[in-house]
Parts: structure tokens; C-alpha cells; sequence
């Protein structure tokens, strides 16, 4: 009798070059509708309110980057702070998840500082506060799918294999490391959603990414953050904090929000990197890194290896 095929769903994993799921993509699209009415800006003085009519003028593919941006500055900021006007946040809430598919695939576009991916994990984190109880049963697994694997589309990685979002960020002695936001805040987000089954094997795929710039902010990542993952840390906002610099854009509009790591994960994600990043292959990535004197001479004037080592990885 012949095996009945296997349907398990593969392990959550991050690989450069492998991005969001069209699958997951067109799942997310399918379960939405345009709103009828448009949204508003959640800050105004005057007697007229910025009303974004473009987004019935335009296709969302066209709609002006700088529109999308002022609009997830509002829904962000709006949901967090308007939170007793239930319908404005509702409509700002519809419209995220009606451009959604597209903020995430135009997630690679980037102004002077920021790619877009980053606006859209810290407008999705303030309007799902709550959760997502009105959303279709795999919603989750669609997220993960798309924004949560954001980071990892071709066009945010080089010929070289190496992060381009990395890449964008000017390190210097005198500054010292700065953690990348677009990733800061990728990793952020799929540690919050994963479930405690699927942290082990995505942890693993991080420390298998052959890239020095990716190594070298997630090193910072991983010093700056340690306190928020081990010690449970209620607020996104306390990144602000961090003793090297970790950047993730308006995440102080995160600091009202309840824990979104939890403890389980938080463990799971530690135990995994102390069984897998042992101080010999520390040592590999410093090598591969030393390849990139503006990157290694911040980093080792900032003492971020031995914090790892000393500290996170700490048995």
C-alpha cells in the first residue's frame, strides 16, 4: 500500500532570497475589501482635516511612498492614542489590512533612512494590539509568510549575498554599531508571532545566513536587546534604552502595548542560540566580518562580541 503523502507544513525558516509566499500574499488579498470612506490624519489643528483621498485616486501599487508613510505614521500614532473612537480606528485598522499585501511587497522601497518594512511592523503591532479575532483562521500563518519573511526578498539582498538593509546603515567609531530597523524590527516580529514549536528551527536558520553585514547587526541586535529578551521587558519603547544602539522606527508608540514576547519563546529563542552559536563559530563570523573594516572596527571598539559571548550567550 503506497504512503499517503505528507502535507506537515515546513518549519518557519529565514534563507535570503526566499520572501514573502505569492500563496500567503493572494490569501491576504482575497480575505479584504476596499473601504467606502477614506482615512483621515489622527493630529490636526486647522479647520480641515488631511483626508487621504489618494487612496481612491491612485491603485495602491501607486500610491506615492510618502503617502503610504504619512499614513502609517497616522494609523500608527492614532490607534495608539484615539484608541475610545472606536470608529476611527476601525477605519484606519480597514485600511491597513486592505493595503497590507501591497505595503509588504513595496516593503523594499526606502527613503533617506527607512524602508518601508519597518513602518509597516510598527503600524501592524499598534493596530493588532488586540489581537486578530475577526481575521480568517490562517491569518497568522499568512503573516508569518509574507511580513514576517519581508527581510529576506531578493531585492534587500545583493549578488554578493550580503543584506542590503545592512548595508544602509554608516557605521563609525566614534558613533559605534547601530542595529539595522528593518531587521530590528523583523526580529522583533517573529518572535512576538511564532508559536514556541517554531522558534528553535527559525533561530537556527538565523545563524546559518553567510552574510557579514547581517552578522554584524544581529551581534548588535543581540547585545542591545538581551535585556528585553531575557528579563521579559513590557515595552518595545525600552529598546530606546539599550546600551548599543538598536534602531526600529517609532517603536515608542509600541510602549503602551501588553508583553508580545512571551516567556516561552523568549527561553526557547536563547537556548537555541547558546547551543548553536558557540564561541568558535563566534570567532568565524568575526573573521568574516574583519573582511569589512568600517563594519569590524565599530564593532570590536563597541566590545559587541564579548557581550554576546559574556553575556547572551552566557551559560
Amino acid at each position: 500500500m503506497p504512503a499517503t503523502p505528507s502535507h506537515k507544513k515546513k518549519s518557519f525558516v529565514w534563507i535570503p532570497g526566499v520572501g514573502p509566499s505569492a500563496a500567503a500574499l493572494t490569501n491576504l488579498r482575497e480575505t479584504t475589501h476596499i473601504p467606502s470612506t477614506v482615512p483621515g490624519e489622527a493630529w490636526f489643528m486647522g479647520e480641515r482635516r488631511r483626508m487621504y483621498d489618494e487612496f481612491f485616486e491612485y491603485s495602491p501599487l501607486e500610491i506615492p511612498k510618502k503617502v503610504l508613510c504619512e499614513f502609517l505614521w497616522e494609523a500608527s500614532s492614532g490607534t495608539s492614542s484615539f484608541s475610545e473612537d472606536l470608529d476611527e480606528v476601525e477605519n484606519w485598522r480597514s485600511w491597513f489590512r486592505y493595503l497590507l499585501p501591497t505595503l509588504i511587497i513595496r516593503g523594499d522601497e526606502k527613503d533617506c533612512f527607512n524602508f518601508l518594512i519597518e513602518a509597516v511592523i510598527t503600524a501592524f503591532f499598534s493596530i493588532y494590539r488586540n489581537g486578530w479575532t475577526s481575521e480568517h483562521a490562517e491569518f497568522r500563518e499568512n503573516i508569518l509568510d509574507t511580513l514576517g519573511t519581508a527581510i529576506m526578498m531578493p531585492s534587500l539582498w545583493d549578488v554578493q549575498g550580503e543584506s542590503i538593509t545592512a548595508q544602509g546603515e554608516d557605521w563609525s567609531v566614534q558613533r559605534g554599531p547601530a542595529c539595522d530597523g528593518a531587521l530590528s524590527a523583523s526580529l522583533f516580529f517573529c518572535l512576538s508571532y511564532l508559536k514556541r514549536s517554531e522558534v528553535a528551527a527559525w533561530t537556527e536558520s538565523l545563524l546559518t545566513i553567510d552574510s557579514a553585514f547581517f552578522r554584524a547587526h544581529f551581534l548588535t541586535w543581540l547585545a542591545g536587546s538581551y535585556e528585553i529578551l531575557a528579563k521579559g521587558v513590557c515595552s518595545f519603547r525600552e529598546i530606546e534604552k539599550a546600551p548599543f544602539e538598536v534602531q526600529w522606527e517609532n517603536s515608542f508608540l509600541l510602549d503602551q502595548l501588553p508583553p508580545t514576547i512571551s516567556n516561552a519563546n523568549r527561553q526557547i529563542f536563547l537556548s537555541s542560540l547558546k547551543a548553536n552559536l558557540t564561541t568558535e563559530r563566534l570567532c568565524e563570523w568575526l573573521d568574516d566580518i574583519a573582511q569589512y573594516p568600517p563594519l569590524y572596527e565599530p564593532l570590536s571598539m563597541a566590545g559587541i562580541a564579548e557581550t554576546v559571548n559574556d553575556v547572551v550567550l552566557a551559560k
